[in-house]
C-alpha cells in the first residue's frame, strides 16, 4: 500500500526542508479575521485542499485552515445559551491547520479499522456509536497507515507525498503545482475545541456559518426538523466560506479537549484543562434541535462509556506535531 496526498492550492506553496510554506502569507504570522454576518452567497472555494489515498480507492479529503483570531462563545446579551459557553473571549489560532473536508465516513472508518460500528449503515454516511477512545484509535491507526512508505519516484520515508495536479487559480488560469513533501513533524489528530469553532464560524459571528434562522440551519445541516431521524450522507448541504462540509449537525463530533470552563482573558491556541470527566463534543447532530446546532454550542460525554451514541462521531485534523 502506498497512499499519498493530492494538494490543490489557489495560491501557492513552498516546500523547504521538508515543511511547508504558504505563499501570500497562509500558515505564516496570524491573519486578523474580520467577524462578518454570513454572506447571502457564501464561498465554496477552500484557499487549499488535500486528498490522502487510505488504499481501496478510499479518500480523505481534507481543506486548509488559515491561522487568525475569533471571538469564542456567547456573549451575554444572546438569550437562551447555556452557561458553559461564556464568557466570551478572544482566541488566537497561531498556526495554520488541514481539516476534514467531511466528517469521517463509514467507508474511511472500516477502512482503517476493519469494522463498522454504526446503526444508519451507509459507506457515505458518518461513522457514528464510537466513544472517545475509539475515535483515538482510529486516528493512531490513521497516523500509522499515513507514514507507512515504500521509496518511488516521489515517495520519501516518513513522510508525505505531495502529487503534482492543476488547480483552478482564483484569476482563472490554471496551474500546475510541483511535487511537494509534508515532513512527518506533521500528524492527524482530534481538533481542539478552539481549532473546531474557529473553522466552524469561518469568519462569521452568526448563530450558524449560513445565518442566525432556522431556515439557514437547514441550508448547512441535518438536525431533527430536516433529517427525519437519520443521518445523512457527508456533503449535501452547503459548505462554509473555507469549504468544510456538515459542521452544523448530521453527528455531533468529538474534539481533544476535557470538559472545563471559559475564562474571560484572551488566550492563544487553548488545549482545554489538562485531566477531567467528560470530552467535548461539539456541532449538534441529526436528532438535535435548532439552538443545540449553535457554532458556540457545548456538549460533552464520558470517553470511554459504552453507551454508543448514534449520534457521535469525528472529523479529524492534520497539524504539526
Amino acid at each position: 500500500m502506498k497512499p499519498h496526498v493530492l494538494l490543490c492550492w489557489a495560491g501557492g506553496w513552498l516546500a523547504t526542508g521538508g515543511m511547508l510554506l504558504a505563499l501570500d502569507g497562509c500558515g505564516q504570522s496570524p491573519q486578523k479575521i474580520q467577524p462578518q454576518k454570513a454572506a447571502a452567497t457564501p464561498v465554496h472555494q477552500p484557499i487549499a485542499q488535500m486528498s490522502v489515498e487510505l488504499g481501496g480507492k478510499i479518500v480523505l479529503d481534507l481543506v486548509w485552515i488559515p491561522p487568525g483570531e475569533f471571538l469564542m462563545g456567547s456573549s451575554e446579551n444572546e438569550k437562551d445559551r447555556w452557561d458553559n459557553e461564556r464568557p466570551q473571549h478572544r482566541v488566537t489560532i497561531s498556526k495554520g491547520f488541514w481539516m476534514g473536508k467531511y466528517e469521517v465516513t463509514q467507508q474511511q472508518w472500516e477502512g482503517v479499522m476493519g469494522s463498522n460500528p454504526a446503526r444508519h449503515k451507509g459507506a457515505k454516511l458518518p461513522v457514528e456509536q464510537v466513544n472517545w477512545y475509539d475515535c483515538c484509535d482510529f486516528i493512531d491507526k490513521l497516523n500509522v497507515l499515513a507514514w507507512r512508505f515504500q521509496r518511488g519516484s516521489h515517495a520519501v520515508a516518513n513522510g508525505i507525498v505531495v502529487q503534482p495536479k492543476a488547480s483552478p487559480h482564483p484569476s482563472g488560469s490554471t496551474e500546475s503545482i510541483a511535487a511537494l513533501e509534508v515532513s512527518s513533524a506533521y500528524h492527524f489528530a482530534l481538533p481542539t475545541e478552539a481549532q473546531w469553532e474557529y473553522a466552524c464560524r469561518a469568519g462569521t459571528r452568526t448563530h450558524f456559518y449560513t445565518g442566525d434562522k432556522d431556515s439557514d440551519l437547514a441550508r448547512a445541516g441535518w438536525f431533527s426538523g430536516n433529517s427525519a431521524g437519520k443521518t445523512h450522507e457527508v456533503g449535501q448541504k452547503e459548505a462554509n466560506a473555507w469549504g468544510l462540509y456538515d459542521m452544523h449537525g448530521n453527528v455531533c463530533e468529538c474534539c481533544q479537549d476535557w470538559k472545563g470552563d471559559y475564562r474571560s482573558k484572551a488566550v492563544t491556541d487553548p488545549v482545554g484543562p489538562r485531566s477531567g470527566y467528560f470530552k467535548i463534543i461539539r456541532g449538534g447532530a441529526f436528532s438535535t434541535e435548532t439552538i443545540n446546532c449553535w457554532s458556540t454550542m457545548r456538549d460533552s460525554f464520558e470517553p470511554n462509556t459504552n453507551i454508543r451514541g448514534d449520534f457521535v462521531g469525528l472529523r479529524v485534523v492534520l497539524i504539526l506535531r
